[in-house]
């Protein structure tokens, strides 16, 4: 058994969490452990303390229905652990006995994005998308600078952008921000790797590579770039 955190054992106080509650702990636990009937089996038995000769069955039936870990879907799994016979008779049998289902080890769990479409490419994880860009996910952190460090410095090499005020007679200035080459660079990966592949709807579709100019509020052809836009 391992070491459980304080938010555990508040869990473990919990008399009846109910079996949404439980269900979803389940699956979290499962999610973070190896797909095999024995390994879903004992991580079970590590998040829920409950009659522990339903798990195995339970993982045996998850095993033969998904082939591979759900990360993409886990309200899926929520779903077939709620459902599944084995889980149904764990619940009754552990309320017979007067001590119902308890959550004892919250295991928290990253998920994936899901696609459906093949064209797409798949970039569930943060640590994809910075092996995508050939950098390490520290890396990855700063140019994306989710602490907005960057709007606590007032300029030099550790700014991603370079900001111009673009004069425009009689008009409201324009303020450009510039990407630093690197950023730039990045920008392009991402525009040609994956942006470029994702089906654009019908109204976007002058932007796009090869497209035919589209019709100006007037009724003439308005002039467009056969690039996509940075």
């Amino acid at each position: 058994m391992t070491a459980h955190s304080p938010a555990s054992a508040v869990g473990a106080r919990e008399p009846d969490p109910g079996p949404d509650a439980v269900a979803t702990a389940l699956a979290d636990a499962l999610l973070a452990a190896e797909w095999t009937v024995g390994a879903l089996a004992a991580a079970a038995g590590e998040a829920v303390d409950g009659p522990a000769r339903f798990w195995r069955p339970l993982a045996r039936g998850l095993v033969r229905v998904l082939p591979r870990a759900p990360h993409d879907d886990p309200r899926t799994l929520v779903a077939l652990i709620r459902r599944d016979p084995a889980f149904t008779e764990a619940v009754t049998e552990a309320r017979r006995r007067g001590r119902p289902l308890r959550i004892v080890h919250h295991v928290p769990v990253t998920q994936e994005a899901r696609s459906t479409d093949p064209r797409l490419l798949r970039l569930g994880t943060v640590a994809d998308v910075a092996r995508l860009l050939h950098l390490t996910v520290g890396e990855l952190d700063w140019f994306a600078d989710p602490g907005r460090w960057n709007r606590r410095i007032e300029g030099g090499p550790l700014q991603h952008h370079r900001y111009e005020w673009r004069a425009r007679p009689g008009r409201t200035p324009r303020l450009l921000e510039v990407p630093g080459f690197r950023l730039r660079d990045l920008h392009r990966v991402v525009l040609d790797e994956v942006l470029a592949a994702v089906p654009l709807h019908d109204a976007a579709h002058s932007s796009s590579r090869g497209a035919a100019p589209s019709p100006a509020r007037d009724g003439t052809s308005a002039e467009r770039s056969s690039s996509p836009s940075t």
